[in-house]
């Protein structure tokens, strides 16, 4: 068996990176009243309704929420698996025959991919907090 110390060290030490990017559920919201809230803005053909700017802020900030959750969720399924017994003990750089090595992969891919996703809605967010006259569907974060 391992060294358990050593693994709960760095369990805990991922963990705790994954735990210090927090979000305000209510960053976005736009309170009418006590206890009333604008959900959405419908604004014609220009875009420029009185409120679209702040609800194109608040898609994108709740798509980056979603996206950093998946990625955590993702990263945590995959310490839990990359951590079995099973894995510690029959672990090979050249071979992955183990069921729960190939989850803890996937799961790692699953992350990697949620994370490129996630810094093109960064881009996004440069692209609409700049004025960067380029058009949605040609911003990445690579280009930006």
């Amino acid at each position: 068996m391992g060294d358990w110390s050593r693994e709960d060290k760095e369990m805990n030490y991922f963990k705790d990176k994954l735990s210090q990017v927090v979000y305000s559920p209510n960053r976005f919201k736009l309170m009418i009243g006590e206890d009333k809230f604008i959900f959405g803005i419908v604004s014609g053909d220009d875009g420029e309704a009185p409120f679209s700017k702040l609800m194109q802020y608040k898609t994108i900030y709740d798509v980056l929420k979603d996206l950093d959750w998946k990625i955590k969720l993702s990263f945590v399924k995959a310490i839990e698996y990359a951590y079995t017994e099973s894995v510690q003990e029959k672990f090979s750089l050249f071979k992955s025959e183990i069921e729960e090595e190939k989850v803890a992969f996937y799961f790692i891919e699953n992350a990697l991919f949620r994370t490129s996703s996630l810094w093109d809605m960064l881009a996004q967010l440069y692209r609409l907090f700049y004025e960067v006259d380029i058009p949605k569907d040609k911003v990445f974060y690579k280009k930006i």
